[in-house]
């Protein structure tokens, strides 16, 4: 998710649903796999945008501009656009694959907009002094944080679809999401004031 919503520049989804597959789960159990429909409004940046999780196991169906012989992972990521697919296949230490290979020879890899750091304390320390946020700042952590916590909300409403009003932070007609997501008991110390 995090890739997808960096590279993307996502904001917060206007709609959310997380599809529940085989065992059900419970109220403290998550369920062992499951399929998150997330879609995304325009923004300045980019046209709507569709972003599917598969979760336990699940995969999504192979293109056909994916080689015969292909075979997805556990862990990867597969965008999918117009021309063709850009394939991460392994996480974040794979390298990234273009197909149909047609289109590897035209890639022109975009410029750096940031520079590389050398582990999380070398970009604090690297920023801070050319006064640029760190790029795991608070901004953005709350920014994914709410929209992967979108997706465990509809699982636990049982893969209700969720219509989401970011600015309100309120599921628009379904009351029970609001119920759910704020909660009335709080541990001592940990109340809201």
């Amino acid at each position: 998710m995090d890739a997808a919503t960096w590279a993307f520049n996502l904001p917060t989804p206007g709609s959310v649903e997380v599809v529940l597959i085989g065992n059900k789960g419970s109220a403290d159990i998550a369920p062992y796999m499951e399929i998150g429909y997330y879609q995304f409004g325009a923004n300045v940046e980019q046209p709507p945008f569709k972003l599917t999780w598969y979760s336990g196991g699940l995969r999504p169906a192979l293109s056909e501009l994916l080689p015969r012989d292909v075979t997805l992972v556990n862990r990867g990521a597969m965008f999918i656009g117009d021309k063709g697919i850009i394939l991460n296949n392994g996480g974040a230490s794979s390298t990234p694959q273009i197909f149909p290979e047609s289109l590897r020879d035209s890639f022109t890899p975009p410029t750096p907009s940031i520079p590389a750091p050398k582990g999380t304390t070398a970009n604090g320390s690297m920023l801070s002094k050319v006064g640029r946020p760190a790029l795991s700042n608070f901004e953005y952590g709350a920014s994914l944080t709410e929209i992967v916590l979108l997706g465990v909300l509809s699982l636990r409403l049982g893969g209700k679809k969720i219509y989401w009003d970011a600015a309100n932070m309120k599921a628009i007609g379904l009351p029970e999401a609001d119920e759910n997501h704020q909660g009335t008991s709080k541990e001592k110390g940990w109340e809201m004031v």
